[in-house]
């Protein structure tokens, strides 16, 4: 495919990344899913630094307890937010909603009848 010359932002017009390149983006990726979808704080808006050495070696990444660790991040916030003053919950809270859709099915709002198409069934 052949992009024309306006195309600055083009993924085709871009010089080849290196390796160290592509481990920058993986590492800023990471960061993104970890302060944005696992581990996100109260206010959503920023990542701790303190993810940041679990990120120094990739290699060693895969052997981390993420899913404990996200786990326990739910749990502390779920128990911060028993506190009457407390405003806003953190924590990956698409995995409580799976959970409470998981074991309460009456939340959600899911017909098991097939769809009807009354104007197609003609």
């Amino acid at each position: 495919m052949i992009c024309p010359p306006c195309c600055p932002l083009c993924p085709h017009s871009l010089p080849p990344a290196n390796e160290w390149e592509v481990m920058q983006a993986v590492r800023a990726y990471i960061m993104h899913l970890i302060g944005g979808v696992l581990m996100p704080d109260a206010n959503g808006s920023m990542v701790h630094l303190m993810y940041l050495p679990l990120l120094s070696n990739l290699h060693n990444t895969r052997s981390y307890s993420w899913g404990s660790v996200v786990l326990a991040m739910l749990y502390r916030e779920l128990c911060r937010m028993t506190d009457p003053s407390a405003m806003d919950i953190g924590g990956c809270l698409i995995l409580l909603q799976s959970w409470a859709l998981y074991r309460m099915p009456f939340l959600a709002s899911i017909s098991h009848q097939s769809y009807i198409f009354p104007l197609v069934n003609r």
